[in-house]
This record gives C-alpha cells, sequence and structure tokens, in this order.
C-alpha cells in the first residue's frame, strides 16, 4: 500500500546492510523531506523583516537539525 511504501522509504538507511549509494542516497532525501516538513510546521523567525525569509530559516534550520541529529545513529547502532 501507499503507506507501506513511504514507510519503507523512510526507514530503509535504518534497515540497510550493504550501504550502497542508492540507499544511501535515499536516506539523505528522507532526512531532508523530513526537516522540509518540520521547518514549515514548527513557529518562524519573526524577527526577520522579509516574510520569504521566514520559511526559508525555518526550513534550513531544521533540515540542518535533523540531518545533525541522524549522522549520530549509526555508530550507536553498529556499537550495540
Amino acid at each position: 500500500s501507499f503507506i507501506e511504501a513511504g514507510l519503507g522509504f523512510f526507514l530503509l538507511p535504518f534497515t540497510d546492510t550493504v550501504g550502497s549509494p542508492q540507499n544511501v542516497f535515499h536516506g539523505i532525501l528522507a532526512l531532508s523531506f523530513l526537516g522540509v516538513f518540520i521547518g514549515l510546521c514548527m513557529p518562524k523567525n519573526e524577527a526577520l523583516e522579509i516574510i520569504w525569509c521566514h520559511y526559508v530559516s525555518s526550513i534550513i534550520g531544521y533540515t540542518y537539525f535533523v540531518c545533525w541529529s541522524a549522522c549520530f545513529y549509526p555508530r550507536i547502532i553498529l556499537n550495540f
């Protein structure tokens, strides 16, 4: 189904044991989509004067946060 395919796409980086370039690309893409989604949903920085900067700043910030947070999980999983 559509939901299972979507979950498979987002869980692929965590279930991949080969590390193929395609799976790595899917993982980066999934993290980027998650960062954009969170950036659009969370409150924006109202101190910025230009309206579109509110969204760009939020999207870049949350995408960076999600990617930075996820980069530590492979080491934890490998050490477990």
